[in-house]
């Protein structure tokens, strides 16, 4: 399996505005890189202290379930988040799921980080 790249030249999501401003496409998209973001970085943070260590992340370590789990929690806790719809949210996961899922199984390559589009504030 290939490694992750070591590439972290992106900000940290968690160290950057979300600014939601209401339930504008904006404003999903600014909610729905935050959470790719963030948990694209702790599955790749964790698979890169695993190779570290000299092992490997079992797959299960990181899955949909658990990380829908941490919605309700990060939606009342991260400024912003906290306008968010709950499902497109989840939808997000489950495409970062499958990403990571496709990745894996050598069928795809890595996630990228999520960038807003031109126009996104």
């Amino acid at each position: 399996m290939e490694n992750p790249p070591t590439d972290r030249s992106h900000a940290h999501p968690a160290t950057e505005p979300i600014l939601l401003r209401g339930p504008s496409r904006e404003a999903r998209e600014r909610a729905d890189a935050w959470i790719w973001n963030y948990f694209m970085d702790l599955r790749d943070d964790a698979d890169l202290a695993a190779h570290a260590a000299g092992g490997t992340l079992p797959q299960e370590a990181f899955s949909y379930s658990r990380e829908a789990e941490e919605l309700p929690r990060l939606c009342r806790t991260v400024p912003g988040l906290e306008g968010a719809d709950m499902a497109e949210l989840l939808d997000t996961l489950h495409e970062l799921d499958a990403a990571y899922s496709r990745f894996i199984a050598g069928t795809g390559g890595h996630p990228k980080s999520w960038t807003l589009s031109a126009g996104t504030t």
